[in-house]
């Protein structure tokens, strides 16, 4: 698997992953075969500053859930440059560090599109695109709507076959005593064993 050191085009998906699930890595898989990048980059985020951070799972424990999903997956890795830099939690501040850390490297910021509509209200997002071309993993035939007031031109729709899981649908539906068959379809194996054995989501 070539490293970030490299260079190439990476994809990076960040977020919570409170807890990473399979929809997540339906995402990246499909953007990283139809863009040809050279890797996906998972950033967890050490510290969210539109979430309260009492109200989430340990960093430690996010990071240990995502490193198992991510084990057997040759072409994706993890990167913990918000916890070690101590970066501000906002998407430009770690771009710009990546991009400061891995100079020979070029990046793509990966999000669904139902965050897509959110970007407007994202921390400074005109300096965000001037940063990175943003790809977004959409349904087929979906646009940016009448409102949207950003350049398109920064931003690739790319058509793919989403999958419809959440972060916040998994931690309800554990707390729901959902079924260990229906649990291994939103999650991966070795993160539902980490789930149990940690009494996460309860």
């Amino acid at each position: 698997m070539p490293a970030i050191e490299d260079g190439g085009t990476w994809g990076i998906l960040g977020g919570a992953f409170d807890p990473v699930h399979n929809g997540h890595l339906n995402l990246a898989r499909q953007l990283l075969i139809v863009q040809d990048l050279s890797g996906v980059i998972f950033i967890p985020s050490c510290f969210h500053p539109c979430k309260n951070s009492r109200e989430s799972t340990s960093y430690q424990d996010r990071v240990a859930m995502l490193k198992l999903a991510l084990e057997p997956q040759l072409d994706f890795e993890i990167c913990e440059i918000e916890a070690d830099q101590q970066l501000s939690g906002y998407t430009l501040d770690t771009i710009r560090a990546l991009k400061t850390t891995y100079t020979t490297a070029s990046f793509r910021f990966i999000i669904g599109a139902d965050n897509l509509r959110q970007l407007p209200s994202w921390h400074k997002p005109e300096e965000l695109l001037e940063e990175v071309v943003f790809l977004v993993g959409s349904r087929p035939g979906f646009d940016f709507g009448p409102q949207w007031q950003l350049p398109c031109d920064r931003i690739e729709l790319i058509p793919i076959e989403p999958v419809d899981i959440s972060s916040s649908l998994v931690r309800q539906s554990l707390k729901e005593g959902i079924s260990g068959v229906i649990l291994d379809r939103l999650v991966p194996a070795s993160v539902c064993e980490y789930i149990a054995s940690h009494r996460l989501y309860q």
